[in-house]
């Protein structure tokens, strides 16, 4: 993982997921595109983007705490900041270890995690995952 920060800060064209993902990829900023721009929806334009790195996204809604498994490697951890905007943090094996935000006070609570899985590998191998209390 390459930290990234964002460079924009405010309103839907804040490219805080922009830079979790150039960080998690380890590639430049410049080199992701904006995932909320146009018809489509973010989520869609994240996959496409992520598919020329033979990747896909997996949204993991957590609400709270979950128990059962946790990513073990880097992804993406979205939620509430005190600042009271949402933002996307780098998680590793579900902890938050960048903010790309200049503050880097993090979130104040999470509400999903954003996984990327190799688009060629068997979803119900469980074997890159850990419980929550290992």
């Amino acid at each position: 993982m390459k930290p990234i920060d964002q460079t924009i800060f405010v309103g839907p064209e804040s490219n805080c997921l922009e830079a979790c993902v150039a960080s998690v990829l380890e590639i430049e900023l410049c080199q992701v595109p904006s995932f909320d721009s146009g018809e489509r929806d973010w989520f869609i334009n994240l996959g496409e983007f992520l598919g020329a790195f033979d990747l896909e996204p997996l949204r993991l809604d957590v609400e709270g705490t979950i128990d059962l498994w946790i990513p073990s490697g880097y992804h993406l951890i979205w939620g509430e900041t005190c600042r009271g905007t949402f933002h996307s943090v780098v998680g590793f094996a579900g902890e938050a270890v960048h903010d790309p935000h200049p503050d880097k006070t993090g979130l104040s609570s999470e509400k999903v995690w954003l996984v990327f899985v190799n688009k060629l590998s068997d979803c119900r191998n469980t074997s890159n995952y850990m419980k929550r209390d290992e």
